[in-house]
């Protein structure tokens, strides 16, 4: 599914960008939450050549992890 939700060179999309992004940040703070010292999927949207959603994504998810919002 990661690889899937988070590849640069083909951004997911199903046409519906707000469920999308909001898919996106779920994944991401399961992903944490499951492995916490695994931070690839954070180093992908970190990324310079990642589309600006993988960003927005990231800040969002970690806002949810810093906050224990579920």
């Amino acid at each position: 599914i990661q690889n899937l939700l988070f590849n640069p060179s083909k951004p997911f999309s199903r046409g519906n960008q707000n469920a999308d992004v909001d898919l996106m940040i779920d994944c991401l703070v399961s992903c944490f939450r499951i492995n916490p010292h695994n931070n690839q999927h954070f180093k992908i949207c970190l990324a310079q050549n990642s589309p600006s959603t993988f960003h927005y994504v990231l800040v969002n998810s970690l806002h949810r992890i810093i906050t224990n919002v579920s």
